[in-house]
């Protein structure tokens, strides 16, 4: 990013997304999640930004997968976090199918 340090970093566009307290998202009927827009001014997020954070968005697709991969690792954590032995067995199984269940949610959506 060597070529863009004499530039400054701005907002293009900002999307929003719900979620519930139990990491569950707003769907589209088709199971993609519901995004969200909002007459705000963003730009502020910029600021915390540095060039050297930035990545290239050339594909779509695999945006989408960056962030289909990140959403796995976040629940393949709920599973391995449902397993802790310190806590009851009862809510560790409860909570090892609930976050198993979401797994495959996402992985058949």
């Amino acid at each position: 990013m060597e070529k863009y340090k004499n530039y400054n970093i701005y907002v293009w566009e900002c999307s929003f997304y719900l979620m519930d307290d139990d990491g569950n998202e707003v769907l589209n009927d088709d199971g993609t999640v519901k995004l969200f827009e909002a007459d705000v001014d963003c730009s502020y997020v910029a600021e915390s930004i540095e060039v050297e954070d930035l990545e290239e968005y050339t594909d779509p697709d695999n945006a989408r997968l960056k962030r289909d991969n990140d959403k796995l690792k976040s629940l393949l954590y709920n599973l391995v976090d449902s397993s802790d032995c310190d806590t009851p067995l009862e809510y560790r199984t409860k909570h090892f199918k609930m976050a198993l269940r979401e797994a495959q949610e996402h992985l058949l959506s």
